[in-house]
């Protein structure tokens, strides 16, 4: 087996000798320090995830936000359906949203309520992936599918021709893009400085 893009892959399961793949390397650190380079008034960081999945990363998060002096405000889910009391328990009680990596927060339908919702309470929100960027995130520091998919692709054929996947390191994608938006910083009276800009590899205006 070959997996793609994949949070924690030993602790869901996902390590064996017939197992190796692409894991997706969260950059928590460079995505807090980027947020306090738009906003410094930044103090507690607002987050939902699925329990028991994301707990690792929360802490690691945790750790992180208490090294720049922030607070994490997080509220753990079970499924999507506990979404909307989660967030909203959340968003009252945070400077800025930060959105992980999580399959329970990714549909199309989730993606717009969060965003357009942050927006809405003037709170900025880190997404995950250019799809939140899209619909009103101010930015992303993400892996690159394309690149994720390609080393994927090289994996896989590695093993069709005959290595076992014991003998294949996992990978982690250690160059993450940022997609930012400007319009959605503009109406949060926020300004993203320019050396952000100059280093994002796509700009919704």
């Amino acid at each position: 087996m070959v997996y793609c893009l994949v949070v924690n892959p030993d602790k869901v399961g996902l390590k064996a000798d017939n197992i190796t793949g692409v894991a997706l390397s969260v950059p928590i650190r460079e995505q807090f320090t980027i947020l306090r380079n738009i906003n410094k008034k930044v103090k507690r960081i607002g987050v939902i995830f699925t329990q028991p999945a994301n707990d690792s990363l929360i802490a690691t998060a945790r750790s992180i936000a208490q090294e720049q002096d922030m607070t994490i405000v997080a509220s753990g889910i079970s499924s999507s359906l506990d979404i909307q009391k989660a967030f909203s328990d959340v968003i009252s009680n945070c400077d800025a949203l930060w959105i992980p990596p999580d399959p329970s927060l990714n549909s199309e339908e989730v993606i717009r309520y969060i965003s357009s919702t942050s927006l809405s309470k003037k709170i900025p929100c880190v997404g995950p992936n250019e799809r939140y960027v899209r619909s009103g995130a101010i930015f992303s520091l993400s892996a690159d599918a394309i690149e994720a998919g390609r080393s994927a692709g090289d994996t896989a054929n590695k093993v069709l021709q005959g290595t076992p996947p014991s003998k294949i390191p996992v990978q982690e994608l250690l160059k993450p893009k940022i997609i930012i938006n400007l319009k959605a910083a503009g109406l949060l009276g926020l300004s993203i400085p320019k050396n952000i800009q100059d280093g994002a590899s796509k700009v919704y205006q």
